[in-house]
């Protein structure tokens, strides 16, 4: 295993011939200093660049269930992404079924994250949600966003373009993810409505180009006037 340094996003190792960075090191990197707001398209470039110089793919790890996925995603150029791509894996938490991954398609190569969504319980199905569906539905990527079974078949994430459509993601993920009766009793199935009426929320706020602190203070906001 070999320890490298880039001189923007920092260490990272090279494991099998692939970059692997740290999420939470990455992210840092990306907020650099308060008074200085990277442009989305400078970060791109700079991912660009870095795909370009290591197989055209580097995995972005991270040991938690939350990861940082917004302050990644909010910092990618939405127009330079083709596709993400969602699928689980079995090879990051053995104590439960399967975990989620993304790949983002940029112009260079995939960027592969690698946190630890699962979904065995209810608190853990929720941070998929806040974590991973909101901010692609807060950037309008839920309209690029794929699923990818275990035979590498493709689907889209939305299959329907009514609010009906967002209850029918949520349940496509969480088969996904191994566990879709997480949500069985009356309680759980009121907060699986909620999560739909967020996706909803979040999906007509993407069309202002929403980012930072102002895309969750106006999800904040439309959920108390709803």
């Amino acid at each position: 295993m070999a320890h490298k340094t880039d001189f923007f996003f920092g260490q990272y190792r090279c494991e099998n011939g692939q970059a692997v960075l740290s999420m939470d090191k990455v992210c840092a990197a990306l907020k650099k200093h308060p008074s200085v707001q990277l442009s989305a398209d400078f970060v791109t470039r700079q991912f660009n660049r870095f795909l370009a110089t290591h197989n055209n793919h580097c995995i972005l790890e991270d040991g938690t269930s939350y990861p940082p996925f917004w302050d990644l995603i909010d910092k990618i150029n939405p127009e330079s992404i083709g596709c993400i791509e969602i699928y689980a894996r079995t090879d990051v938490n053995e104590a439960v079924e399967a975990t989620l991954a993304c790949d983002i398609l940029i112009d260079q190569g995939v960027i592969s994250v690698v946190p630890n969504w699962c979904a065995y319980k209810v608190i853990r199905a929720d941070e998929i949600v806040s974590s991973l569906l909101l901010p692609l539905h807060l950037k309008g990527l839920h309209r690029k966003a794929l699923l990818r079974d275990a035979d590498g078949k493709l689907k889209a994430l939305r299959q329907e373009p009514s609010d009906s459509g967002y209850r029918d993601e949520l349940k496509l993920v969480l088969d996904l993810a191994k566990y879709p009766n997480v949500y069985q009793n009356d309680e759980c199935s009121e907060l699986f409505l909620r999560h739909a009426g967020d996706l909803s929320i979040a999906s007509k706020l993407s069309r202002e180009g929403l980012s930072g602190f102002e895309a969750w203070d106006r999800l904040e906001k439309a959920r108390v006037e709803k």
